[in-house]
């Protein structure tokens, strides 16, 4: 594959895959919040060759050294590069200061009780975001319904809350967001300066224990801000994820999507579509039940290629069958 070739990446914010309101997301809310309200607005750290700045480790790497006239004045911007772990930024006090500058400064200046009263804010705010959140979960047809007039409109999401704190928490809830495009020189840089970054460049490369233990502490704990670029290319040679070899290792796996006779079993047997409509038939008058009614949908939109002739037939049989026992249910229908 060519180094020139160009293709868009995805983001993984790694603090955010376990629990997306963790201690370094919150501290990142409370700064975009007060940055807001200084006209400052953005959505996504400001990058630093290719990555994503850690701002909430940068205010603390400088608080740590003095403050910001102590860095200065000392010349201390290589010991915060060294603390962020930047440890091949060339010129650190050209490249930190002015992100510092602009992003942090406001922050810094505010007094403790300030900051306090900020995160307290953030913290009500998202409260109110994940609890809206989970009732979307509870009821995924929500919006639907609301299309269609056969339910309420609740209030408004942001309706007595601050509007810079709300703008602030737009993209908190998501851990994947689509990326910019690069080529492939780019991203292998960025990866290298990743790795560099969590693991010393002048000891041995680490394997893929240390790398999968690094990578779930930075899950679990939350207090990192890590972004992961991610991209998935197909080539057309070695294809990519699980093999398209029925014969290869894991080419017979059920969560190969690649080779669909791998996974038609799931529907052909094992009961997998009586479960889901005994769910949906149990579940009445709940918002779960909306959830298994929506894996029915997404059940009844497999692929035909999938089955043979009477295989198809009895999987619509089936299918139908299901669907006709919930019809002559008038009450839950009527609840929906």
């Amino acid at each position: 594959m060519s180094d020139t070739i160009r293709f868009a990446v995805i983001y993984q914010y790694i603090s955010k895959m376990f629990s997306r309101w963790g201690p370094v997301s919150r501290e990142l809310a409370a700064i975009k919040a007060h940055l807001r309200t200084q006209s400052v607005v953005f959505a996504r750290s400001p990058l630093l060759d290719g990555s994503e700045v850690n701002l909430p480790r940068l205010y603390h790497a400088v608080e740590r050294n003095g403050g910001l006239s102590n860095v200065i004045q000392r010349m201390r911007w290589g010991r915060v590069a060294d603390e962020m772990k930047l440890t091949k930024l060339q010129h650190p006090e050209r490249k930190l200061d002015p992100i510092y500058m602009r992003y942090l400064l406001p922050y810094a200046t505010l007094s403790d009780q300030e900051r306090q009263s900020i995160m307290a804010e953030v913290e009500k705010c998202w409260t109110t975001k994940y609890q809206k959140m989970l009732e979307r979960a509870r009821n995924p047809f929500q919006r639907q319904n609301r299309m269609l007039g056969t339910e309420c409109e609740s209030e408004s999401d942001d309706e007595g809350e601050d509007g810079n704190t709300a703008g602030a928490l737009q993209e908190a809830e998501d851990c994947i967001v689509q990326g910019r495009t690069m080529n492939l020189v780019t991203f292998k840089k960025i990866a290298t300066s990743l790795m560099d970054a969590h693991f010393d460049p002048s000891k041995q490369p680490p394997g893929a224990v240390d790398v999968e233990k690094a990578y779930w502490r930075a899950v679990l704990l939350g207090t990192e801000h890590i972004v992961a670029n991610t991209a998935s290319i197909d080539t057309g040679e070695e294809g990519y994820g699980f093999p398209k070899d029925p014969q290869a290792d894991y080419g017979a796996h059920p969560w190969n999507l690649k080779i669909p006779t791998s996974w038609r079993g799931s529907f052909l047997g094992g009961g997998t579509l009586e479960l889901f409509f005994e769910l949906q038939q149990s579940l009445s008058g709940g918002g779960l039940a909306g959830l298994a009614l929506a894996c029915l949908v997404q059940l009844a939109s497999v692929r035909r290629s999938l089955f043979g002739n009477n295989e198809r037939a009895k999987f619509l049989n089936r299918l139908a069958h299901g669907v006709l026992t919930i019809l002559e249910n008038t009450q839950v229908l009527t609840q929906k």
